[in-house]
This record gives structure tokens, sequence and C-alpha cells, in this order.
């Protein structure tokens, strides 16, 4: 293997790293087409209730989740002399698939 390719932890980083912010990137794309404030919970009939400013949406809750899997990433990677294991990764797949639901319900409920 050569020295200059990117280690599988690394890539996996990068990976989760641009799903949690995929987003962030939708969410200022669409900027002009998201209501302010945004409906934030829904009750179990459908009835929509609680908001936030769009700003917190689209940008403080992917950059939140961003931090966390560095976090994750950098305790497990460094615990386990710089590799991760199957079960780490595992784990690690609940925050970027956290984002798309975020995603999902908050964005994509226009």
């Amino acid at each position: 293997m050569k020295k200059n390719m990117i280690s599988k932890e690394i890539l996996f980083l990068i990976i989760t790293s641009m799903i949690i912010l995929l987003p962030m990137i939708i969410g200022l794309i669409m900027w002009d087409k998201l209501s302010n404030p945004m409906i934030i919970q829904f009750s179990d009939g459908g009835r929509k209730f609680g908001k936030a400013n769009k700003m917190y949406i689209v940008l403080t809750i992917p950059l939140v989740l961003f931090v966390f899997n560095l976090i994750c990433f950098f305790a497990n990677y460094f615990q386990n002399g710089k590799s991760l294991t199957k079960r780490d990764i595992r784990e690690m797949l609940f925050i970027p698939v956290f984002a798309i639901i975020v995603l999902v319900v908050l964005i994509g409920g226009l």
C-alpha cells in the first residue's frame, strides 16, 4: 500500500461527514422555498406544532451532528490504536442515518 493513500478509516470519516452535511447543503439550496419559522414537531394525528427558525434547522442541527461525528470518530480511532472495528463503524453509522431522517422529516415536509 502506498503511503499517500487515504486509510479506510479516514475515508469512512469523509463519507459520513459528507452525508451529515448533505441536509445543510440541500437546505441552503432550498433556502427561499423553506418557511420561516419551520414546523419541528408533529402530533400522532398529524397536527403541526412547535416551530423553530430555519437558520437553526438548516445550519445548526447538521453542524452539531458533524461535530458529534468527529468526536465519536476520533475517540474510537485513537482508543483502538488508529483503527476502527466493524462494531465501531456500525455504531457510528447511526449519525449519518439520523441526519438523513432529519432532512426528510423537517426539510422534505415543505
